[in-house]
């Protein structure tokens, strides 16, 4: 959900190459009914890629995320020919008060 007005300023640097692998759904805020309709709206943007990756805007990553995801669902894989990885994120915290641990 946006606010036009406010936000449009987060949609100006799509990276360069990667505009056909990003897809959006804009939806006013006022017209928002909360983070599971949003996340079906999200779901129908999948076009059959092989990976699918969803996630709520105050998720942080580690280093070498990825190859950690991919290593992962390697595992996984042993034990299913259709794996799901999936978690409940942390709650956010801001940058300065982000426990280092956690980094």
């Amino acid at each position: 959900q946006i606010h036009a007005s406010q936000d449009a300023h987060c949609f100006e640097h799509i990276p360069k190459g990667r505009t056909e692998q990003i897809r959006t759904v804009v939806l006013d805020h006022s017209d928002a009914k909360g983070p599971c309709y949003a996340r079906a709206l999200a779901q129908n943007l999948w076009r059959g890629e092989e990976f699918y990756l969803q996630i709520d805007s105050h998720m942080r990553f580690v280093r070498s995320w990825d190859i950690k995801l991919l290593s992962m669902l390697a595992s996984c894989k042993k034990h299913s020919d259709k794996p799901i990885l999936t978690t409940y994120p942390a709650d956010y915290e801001p940058p300065g008060r982000i426990p280092t641990s956690a980094k």
